[in-house]
């Protein structure tokens, strides 16, 4: 009896120090400094993934915002929802504020009268975008917080 008792604790001790490690390994931090192409007034990153998938927005020379998701290897894709607006310094056009680990992203668009919209983006590239019930299709006066 004492043998098996000693042999369950032996077992118990290492999974738990394994299951320590891999906890430590997983919240080991690393900074990684990027820009995305195009930004030519500011990257904002807002969101990563354990699987290493980065999403955020970034300014063009003209001030328009354009969603990102870069992948753990370095690669850029740019997303814009359809509609949004592109007017230069207007605050319009699309930020990418959360993603799964699947890579779907999400967030809000300003199209051209300045209206906000939201989309759900599927890892294949397909948009889909949405206004919730008794949402305001009219010009914010001033930004919304």
């Amino acid at each position: 009896m004492r043998r098996i008792a000693s042999a369950m604790l032996f077992f118990f001790l290492c999974f738990v120090s394994t299951g320590w490690r891999q906890a430590r390994a997983q919240t080991t931090s690393r900074i990684i400094e990027f820009d995305a192409p195009g930004a030519d007034q500011g990257t904002v990153p807002e969101q990563n993934t354990l699987l290493g998938l980065i999403t955020g927005f970034y300014f063009d020379t003209n001030g328009v915002a354009h969603g990102f998701v870069r992948s753990p290897d370095g690669k850029f894709t740019t997303l814009d929802a359809p509609g949004a607006g592109t007017v230069p310094d207007s605050g319009e056009g699309t930020f990418a504020y959360g993603i799964t680990d699947a890579g779907t992203v999400v967030g809000p668009y300003s199209d051209t009268n300045g209206v906000a919209h939201s989309y759900v983006r599927s890892p294949d590239g397909k948009f889909t975008t949405f206004d919730a019930p008794e949402a305001r299709q009219t010009p914010a006066k001033a930004p919304l917080p």
